[in-house]
């Protein structure tokens, strides 16, 4: 799945906006403010910073940016490290995540999430219709995020 150049372009635009400082990171404080001009609550700041924050230095760099939007390849580890992660959360072992598995996983890392928001994101790349996510279906997701 192959995103378009133009789709690329408005995602940089996104980061070039909302980095307002013009220094190439995205500081807590510039997420909470564009948070805050989208009407969206407070929380988002944190998981925002969770799914793009790849180093933990509580900002996100462009690099840091690109890589969780896909719009750069995703280097060998990172992708070593959602296998196991998927791998962990298969808690029957049949290769397919349910609803319910990932679910479980989340809540065991601390996201707090919904049951019913899981099935729709599950239903959004589940392309066999199976109502679960095979390990390719998941690296696509994870490569989205």
């Amino acid at each position: 799945m192959e995103m378009e150049k133009d789709q690329k372009m408005q995602l940089l635009n996104k980061f070039y906006a909302m980095d307002k400082s013009g220094d190439g990171y995205l500081s807590k404080e510039e997420l909470e403010e564009c948070v805050k001009r989208s009407g969206l609550p407070p929380s988002k700041v944190k998981e925002f910073l969770e799914l793009f924050d790849g180093n933990d230095d509580g900002k996100v760099s462009l690099e840091e940016y690109e890589r969780a939007l896909g719009l750069k390849n995703v280097p060998k580890s990172t992708k070593e490290q959602w296998e196991a992660t998927f791998h962990e959360m298969d808690a029957d072992g049949s290769g397919q995540l349910t609803a319910e598995e990932v679910h479980q996983g989340l809540v065991k890392s601390g996201l707090d999430c919904k049951l019913e928001d899981i099935k729709a994101l599950i239903a959004s790349v589940d392309e066999d219709g199976s109502q679960t996510l095979d390990l390719r279906e998941y690296l696509n997701l994870m490569r989205m995020q």
